[in-house]
């Protein structure tokens, strides 16, 4: 019926139909961990609630916000610059003319103060008088 030679055969077959097997099993098993893989990196990159497009998504957001809050605070500090110019030269400005007018009164007050000539207590009032009269008009 069978002879050594066709046993034979059929055992070597039967191995290579058994290797071929146990190869498509593991190429069928190594795909699976694969697929497996790609859900879960799938799952990480396109989740609506926590994947990396979402918070892509918020992280331009929240730059888009900042940006407008620093371009808004930076125009508010261009403002409050201009104003404190503003209000510097304008105290400058009176300074320089309360300055002035201390000058001027030092000068009035120096006018008044200047010694009198000779003359009596009564001639001297008198020039005093007419000092202050001239400095109040």
């Amino acid at each position: 019926m069978f002879d050594f030679s066709d046993k034979f055969a059929t055992i070597g077959l039967a191995a290579a139909l058994a290797v071929a097997v146990i190869g498509n099993v593991g190429q069928w098993l190594h795909t699976q961990r694969l697929n497996s893989q790609i859900a879960t990196l799938d799952r990480q990159i396109n989740d609506p609630n926590t994947g990396f497009v979402a918070k892509l998504t918020t992280c331009k957001a929240n730059t888009q916000e900042l940006q407008s809050a620093i371009d808004t605070q930076n125009a508010s500090t261009a403002i409050n610059a201009a104003k404190e110019a503003a209000t510097l030269a304008e105290a400058t400005a009176t300074v320089a003319e309360a300055n002035t007018a201390s000058d001027k009164a030092q000068e009035r007050a120096e006018g008044i103060m200047a010694p009198i000539g000779e003359g009596d207590v009564c001639s001297q009032i008198l020039t005093l008088d007419e000092r202050l009269m001239e400095s109040v008009q």
